[in-house]
């Protein structure tokens, strides 16, 4: 086994990745050096070990590959090194607007900004805990504080992933010798913009929001040495996000039509929040409609007289639900027994409704799946089920659904993500927040996007509401005060109702639900996580570290 400690770096073969492997390489590290661009690496390892004396190991790997962490991981016991420090840093832009883009580059997309950070700290951190000692850098983005905008929806969603994330995951491993820190750079002066065509993008920028790669490294490892969740890089970008935190999420929102003028769907145009299809025929697509706030939503839903489609894991639920619903209201209603946490449910369930031949005009995707463990003591099977539902299969519909809505000129998708999508994260969140916190930046991106045609895209944002999900999550009986929890009705109604004026994220709960959601803007995240992590601990039933 190597003697010094050895620094893993994905996306190290130019930009940021590079400017970490040279910081590492000067401390003294060895180096793993993974990247798809052999040559560059090749060169790169030979400059480092020539320069400063460490060992330079190339991993050439494509990350969109499925089976990519494993074989990382499999590469270094063949090396014979320990991972000491993780860098997350691979990634790429789609310039492009997500309803103009094919499912595969979205998807791939995905896995390479998310889906990997999340499995190579849950494959590397482990041994890192055994040793008692390591570092997990994730580099995420200023644009995951701020809302979502035009072609950013896969890119800004998974960077407000990764905070959250990393900040929860920071406070599970407190006293392990071990700890995650995002790195937030603004503006860098890399290959990026070229490679991913912004250079309208880049061009608009002023001079001194530009941050230099080896600066951005730099911060990033003296703040993960200290032990900070979170580093923003550069002083205008932490004065930007001082102003940010004051400033109305509708506002900001703004900046993006600004960068990205250009970019926005311009076929069709708005007909001012109207059901396209009044008085004719209407459908809805609910997911997790068996129970809870799904089940409201295809009540309220069928209530408007929209024929619905029901989608869940419970057939003799969903059928009960849908007879009832059929019989109150006179509308049809169609059955579908899917488990959204296989790859496949997706595709499935919209050929089902190619099939049923209902044009969809409302998707709700509210299917959930119960994330309360600690990120490091779940099953890998179990994680990737989590994104599945919590992430991909949200992506998936509202692209699937999406083209017919803009055809017929009219349309709503509503995610239903939380209130915790806006808190910092904390214990036992690592995924549940992050996730909604996605599902948020995602929503208003594709909102900002496809807002001339029709069509509105809305993030649902309640607050503790009464249904079953609580004992799925192991929460304490009584653990949740009257005053913060809502009736789902209550939820469904008000979130269709926003929905239908064309907001693009909204909160719907209890005065006392609202200030929160105003302290977790305003406060300090640390301090926050710190006091949610307290409250969680009491929270949960029967508690075990």
């Amino acid at each position: 086994m190597s003697q010094r400690r050895v620094a893993l770096i994905t996306g190290a073969a130019a930009g940021l990745g590079a400017s970490f492997a040279e910081r590492f390489a000067r401390d003294g590290y060895d180096l793993v050096l993974v990247d798809r661009q052999e040559q560059r690496l090749q060169e790169s390892a030979r400059d480092l070990a020539a320069k400063h004396g460490v060992a330079a190991h190339v991993v050439v790997q494509d990350l969109y590959d499925l089976a990519a962490v494993e074989k990382i991981y499999a590469r270094t016991r063949q090396l014979g090194v320990n991972v000491d420090v993780l860098v997350n840093n691979a990634g790429f832009h789609l310039d492009k607007l997500f309803r103009d883009l094919p499912w595969p580059p979205i998807r791939d997309n995905m896995r390479l900004l998310l889906d990997v950070v999340v499995e190579m700290t849950h494959r590397f951190t482990p041994p890192m805990v055994e040793r008692g000692w390591g570092r997990v850098i994730n580099v995420a983005s200023m644009s995951g504080f701020m809302p979502g905008g035009v072609r950013l929806a896969t890119y800004t969603s998974a960077k407000a992933f990764l905070i959250p994330f990393s900040e929860a995951l920071n406070l599970e491993l407190e006293g392990t010798g071990v700890n995650v820190t995002a790195i937030c750079p603004g503006f860098m002066r890399t290959d990026l913009f070229v490679n991913s065509g912004l250079e309208d993008v880049r061009d608009s920028v002023p001079w001194f929001l530009w941050l230099d790669p080896g600066r951005v490294a730099d911060e990033a490892v003296r703040a993960a040495s200290r032990g900070k969740p979170v580093h923003v890089s550069g002083l205008p970008n932490r004065l930007i996000l001082a102003a940010a935190k004051v400033t109305p999420r509708a506002l900001l929102r703004e900046r993006t039509r600004i960068l990205h003028r250009s970019a926005r769907a311009t076929n069709g145009t708005s007909n001012g929040g109207h059901d396209r299809a009044a008085g004719g025929p209407k459908a809805a697509l609910v997911t997790g409609a068996s129970a809870g706030i799904g089940a409201s939503f295809a009540e309220t839903l069928a209530r408007e007289g929209y024929d619905v489609v029901l989608v869940a894991r419970r057939r003799e639920v969903l059928e009960q639900k849908a007879a009832d619903l059929s019989r109150r209201f006179g509308v049809r209603t169609h059955v579908l027994v899917q488990d959204l946490s296989e790859r496949g449910a997706p595709d499935a369930i919209v050929a089902a409704c190619q099939q049923l031949g209902w044009p969809i005009d409302v998707v709700v995707n509210n299917a959930g799946y119960p994330v309360n463990e600690l990120f490091l003591k779940m099953p890998w099977a179990d994680v990737d089920a989590a994104l599945q539902i919590l992430v991909r299969s949200v992506a998936q519909l509202t692209h699937a659904f999406l083209p017919g809505m803009i055809a017929r000129k009219w349309g709503r998708v509503i995610n239903v993500a939380s209130l915790a999508g806006f808190e910092p994260g904390s214990y036992r969140s690592t995924l549940y927040s992050s996730a909604k916190a996605c599902v948020i930046a995602f929503s208003e991106s594709v909102d900002a996007e496809v807002e001339p045609s029709g069509v509105r895209v809305t993030a649902l944002c309640p607050g503790f509401t009464k249904t079953e999900w609580a004992s799925k999550n192991n929460l304490a009986s009584g653990s949740v005060p009257e005053m913060l929890s809502m009736e789902s009705d209550d939820v469904a109604r008000q979130g269709f109702e926003a929905a239908r004026r064309g907001s693009a994220v909204t909160v719907v709960g209890t005065a006392p639900q609202r200030l929160i959601s105003a302290v977790f803007r305003l406060g300090p995240r640390r301090t926050i996580g710190r006091l949610l992590s307290n409250k969680r601990r009491k929270m949960i039933a029967s508690d075990t570290p």
